[in-house]
């Protein structure tokens, strides 16, 4: 049985561009750490961006300079030619799936 949460996050979403995928990359990094980790039993979680929810992967390489523990925080990184989206720090919805 799991259960799902819904939270109001910090993000940061950062840029740079893929010169392979000729577009713009996006990474969305849940900078508040609002999102426990795998570890405390979270299943999956997700971003809502731009009108729709996006799924999101536990970052422990990049995302350890979010963490005081260096062990990571959550990202999601999209690249498109179709969506778009401001960088820096903003509010936005996220969900988690724990067990229980």
């Amino acid at each position: 049985m799991s259960k799902l949460i819904e939270k109001d996050a910090t993000i940061l979403v950062d840029s740079s561009w893929d010169y392979e995928a000729d577009t713009e990359r996006y990474r969305i990094w849940d900078e508040s750490r609002t999102i426990p980790r795998p570890s405390e039993g979270v299943l999956s979680a997700e971003v809502f961006l731009e009108g729709r929810w996006e799924q999101m992967f536990f970052n422990c390489v990049w995302g350890r300079r979010y963490d005081p523990d260096m062990e990571g925080t959550w990202l999601k990184q999209k690249k498109s030619k179709r969506f778009s989206t401001t960088t820096g720090r903003r509010s936005c919805k996220v969900r988690y799936k724990v067990i229980g």
